[in-house]
């Protein structure tokens, strides 16, 4: 029977390892004005060595967005929309943290 247990836990393990070698971010952006939501806006992810695009998504019709299973690095995080200012965000993910809510971001609008 132990046997089966210490076989069970060396294959379970690494899936484990494995698992925790990325994050997850989210967030809801909002106008900075009036403090509504901004609904389908961009999400980008690019490494912060190269400026790379590595990820992205848009924002639902509360404003909030998540992106899934990205892996541990440093990145820039710019948020846009439409009549309005980016805005850009750094973040070094590693370690044991691997749940990133980067709770209100506001958008100014641009002076166009």
């Amino acid at each position: 029977m132990s046997r089966i247990i210490r076989a069970l836990f060396v294959l379970v393990c690494p899936i484990v390892l494995l698992a925790q070698e990325s994050v997850t971010l989210s967030g809801q952006l909002l106008d900075q004005e009036t403090q509504e939501p901004l609904p389908f806006a961009n999400v980008a992810v690019h490494q912060f060595e190269d400026d790379a695009l590595v990820s992205g998504a848009i924002s639902n019709e509360t404003g909030r967005f998540e992106i899934l299973e990205l892996p541990f690095g440093k990145y820039r995080l710019y948020f846009s929309f439409l009549g309005f200012e980016t805005t850009e965000r750094t973040l070094v993910a590693g370690g044991l943290n691997t749940i990133f809510d980067f709770g209100e971001i506001e958008l100014a609008p641009s002076a166009l």
